[in-house]
C-alpha cells in the first residue's frame, strides 16, 4: 500500500491538472492533500485519479482532503470539532482488501528550525 501526503499550496488554484499529474506518478492508493482549500481544485484532482475523497475544514478556513483509490466509507472533521484548532485535522476510514485503514490527514505549523518542533508536538 502506498500512501502519499502532498501540501498543493494555498489551494493549488490553476495548477489543478499538474498536481494531479504528480500525485498520479507515485501511484497511491491513499493521497492527503494539505492546504486544500479550493474545493474545485480537490474535485478535479479526484476526477483525473479517479479517486473517492473527503474534505475537512477548520473554522480558519485551512483544509485537508483525503482521496482513496477505495471506497471512503466514514469521516470525521476534527477541524471544526476541536474547539481552537486552526489548522485541518480529518480522520476517515478507508474500505481496503486488506479490511478497514483509518486515515488521519493533518496540516502541522511550519517552520524550519529545531525550536519549532515543540509547537508542532503540541499540535500532535
Amino acid at each position: 500500500m502506498r500512501i502519499v501526503s502532498y501540501n498543493i499550496l494555498e489551494g493549488g488554484e490553476g495548477r489543478a491538472d499538474p498536481l494531479a499529474e504528480v500525485v498520479a506518478g507515485q501511484r497511491a492508493d491513499v493521497v492527503i492533500l494539505v492546504e486544500s482549500t479550493n474545493q474545485a481544485v480537490v474535485e478535479r484532482i479526484s476526477d483525473r485519479l479517479q479517486m473517492d475523497f473527503v474534505q475537512g475544514v477548520a473554522a480558519s478556513g485551512d483544509a485537508v482532503t483525503i482521496l482513496s483509490r477505495w471506497t471512503i466509507v466514514d469521516s470525521v472533521n476534527h477541524g471544526l470539532l476541536t474547539p481552537g484548532m486552526e489548522r485541518g485535522f480529518l480522520q476517515a476510514t478507508v474500505t481496503t482488501p486488506m479490511g478497514p485503514l483509518s486515515v488521519v490527514a493533518v496540516h502541522l505549523s511550519a517552520r524550519g528550525m529545531e525550536a519549532d518542533e515543540d509547537g508542532r508536538m503540541g499540535e500532535i
